[in-house]
């Protein structure tokens, strides 16, 4: 991989995290450092894909007339794209773990396409979409800012545009999500961009969480039981596994989010001009859960590590 340029690679709001909360973490990812993959992560990527898809077809492709044709069809549509994604991730592979991890994912996710497409049929049927998956490249401060997008859509009959921001949590706290998305990190950084590089009136974010299934296979229950099951209880608690927020900010929130961004793109400057050390954030080291890092940092090696073959690989053309 690459030696890092701001030039070239630029700056993404992942990034910009990780220098926030710990110099160290940001400085082993710029290398090209990795820990892996796990399930959470290979879902959440999967389930993307799967929306991706499903977003872009009936962006140019009428929806069939009425709701159970809808989504008989999504789901044909999602079952060829998790298909292939599997295809993708077992060529050459030979790790046990990650082809049970993709066996479940497999099984599991399109249990949640149908109800999905059910509960939120206006989103393709109704929707405007402006942009599905699309990447942005925003010059501004002097620094070049980098993202991918989940959606830009508008509702009928309004002109401003909002974000979709999709998420596949294991967990849903709505008391705590309800304050602490009104500062989060990544939908200002991508409300900042859009209307910056896309001259869009935004509106807000429409977060978007579908609950990862929780259950687990019985110990002499079957795969094909299972699954059942968990079919079922997708079907019978809906609101368990759905969860939406509309979220508008403020035009004081968005001032004071671009004068904070100012001040942390600064200091990234600074950092990677060698002019700020590269210090090391111990609170940071078991935010939800543990940092990939925290064996590097506790053993001094970074033996078990891979080297990542873009910088970021999340983005194309890098």
């Amino acid at each position: 991989m690459e030696k890092y340029s701001m030039a070239r690679h630029g700056i993404t709001q992942s990034l910009l995290g990780m220098f926030n909360d710990c110099r160290t973490e940001a400085a082993y990812h710029l290398d090209g450092w990795d820990s892996g993959r796990s399930l959470a992560m290979d879902f959440g990527t999967a389930g993307h894909l799967v929306l991706e898809n499903l977003y872009r077809h009936y962006s140019s492709v009428a929806p069939p007339p009425t709701q159970g044709s809808l989504v008989e069809e999504a789901c044909k549509v999602a079952g060829g794209v998790i298909e292939r994604w599997a295809d993708q991730q077992l060529i050459g592979r030979a790790d046990p773990q990650r082809c049970e991890d993709v066996e479940w994912i497999c099984g599991v996710l399109p249990a949640l396409i149908p109800g999905y497409v059910a509960r939120y049929t206006k989103d393709f049927r109704s929707f405007t979409w402006l942009g599905v998956e699309s990447e942005f490249r925003v010059e501004w401060e002097g620094c070049l800012l980098r993202g991918k997008r989940d959606g830009v859509f508008t509702y009928p009959r309004q002109r401003k545009a909002w974000l979709l921001e999709t998420k596949f949590p294991g967990e849903i706290n709505e008391r705590v999500l309800n304050d602490a998305l009104m500062f989060d990190a990544q939908n200002l950084f991508y409300l900042h961009n859009t209307a910056v590089g896309e001259k869009l009136n935004m509106a807000g974010v429409l977060y978007n969480m579908i609950r990862r299934p929780g259950l687990r296979q019985g110990k002499d229950e079957s795969w094909p039981s299972f699954l059942a099951r968990v079919r079922k209880d997708v079907t019978d608690r809906p609101d368990h596994y759905f969860v939406r927020f509309e979220l508008s900010y403020p035009a004081e929130v968005m001032e004071w989010y671009r004068k904070e961004l100012a001040h942390q793109l600064e200091e990234f400057t600074l950092w990677q001009k060698g002019k700020l050390y590269t210090t090391h954030n111990q609170k940071a080291c078991r935010r939800m859960g543990s940092c990939r890092y925290l064996r590097a940092c506790a053993q001094r090696s970074l033996a078990g590590y891979t080297k990542r073959e873009k910088m970021f690989p999340e983005l194309e053309g890098i």
